[in-house]
């Protein structure tokens, strides 16, 4: 994956979480409790992830580490 593509794809999720704002400032009782919480737990997973991520692209990398390889 390029990091094009790889961009695009948070792109699409970053506008999914939007969308998923707006909707439950509309809705705000959407889902049941269990659920609400699984996606609660999944967002906190998906921040320390992003955040790991981000870190490491701020890297500086050298050739001999494998700069350019595609993920």
């Amino acid at each position: 994956m390029t990091p094009e593509d790889f961009a695009a794809k948070v792109e699409e999720l970053r506008a999914a979480i939007a969308d998923k704002i707006a909707e439950l400032e509309e809705n705000p009782t959407w889902g049941t409790e269990d659920g609400r919480q699984e996606v609660v737990q999944a967002l906190d997973e998906l921040v320390v992830q992003a955040q790991a991520l981000s870190e490491l692209l701020q890297q500086d990398v050298t050739e001999d580490d494998g700069a350019g390889e595609e993920l």
